[in-house]
């Protein structure tokens, strides 16, 4: 669509109940990114502004809604498990120098701060796994909130390996 007076109009259904799209915007502003947005097939609402750009209002798709919950509860997580992942990756070089020091007592103490670690992010992952369960059983009508969850939990791994 084309922009006239700082407004555009879309018009026209999609194929299934919801449908994924990509909005994005070619102006002079240099932005590139672009905003994610779960279509339905009935009447919305969309609202934004070229200087938050990509940040969209969408209203009127109950999935669009579920995603941006689903994505806050994701990011939630994934930036905690982050920083304690950052939190652990140090104190395994400071085993390896207070073992290169020779310093037993200093390796058994961040030796036992790494075991806390190890044990607070799997009890973290647990409680993120159980919170996914709870929205997608507070939404067993959506077809698409299961099925968005399970995808982000195959790209988890694969997020963490990459150091994402």
């Amino acid at each position: 669509g084309v922009v006239r007076a700082n407004k555009f109009q879309l018009k026209g259904t999609v194929p299934n109940e919801t449908e994924y799209y990509f909005l994005r915007l070619d102006t002079l502003t240099g932005k590139k990114s672009g905003a994610t947005l779960l279509l339905v097939n009935s009447p919305m609402t969309f609202k934004a502004k070229l200087k938050d750009w990509p940040k969209v209002n969408l209203e009127g798709s109950t999935p669009d809604n579920d995603y941006k919950t689903v994505r806050k509860l994701w990011e939630k997580w994934t930036d905690t498990l982050g920083k304690l992942d950052k939190r652990n990756r140090y104190l395994l070089g400071a085993v390896a120098e207070a073992e290169d020091k020779g310093d037993s007592t200093a390796k058994q103490a961040i030796q036992l701060e790494i075991n806390t670690l190890k044990n607070k992010t799997e009890e973290i992952k647990a409680t993120r796994m159980q919170e996914q369960k709870d929205y997608i059983y507070s939404h067993l009508n959506s077809t698409y909130i299961p099925d968005l969850i399970y995808k982000m939990q195959r790209l988890i791994p694969l997020a963490e390996r990459l150091d994402m």
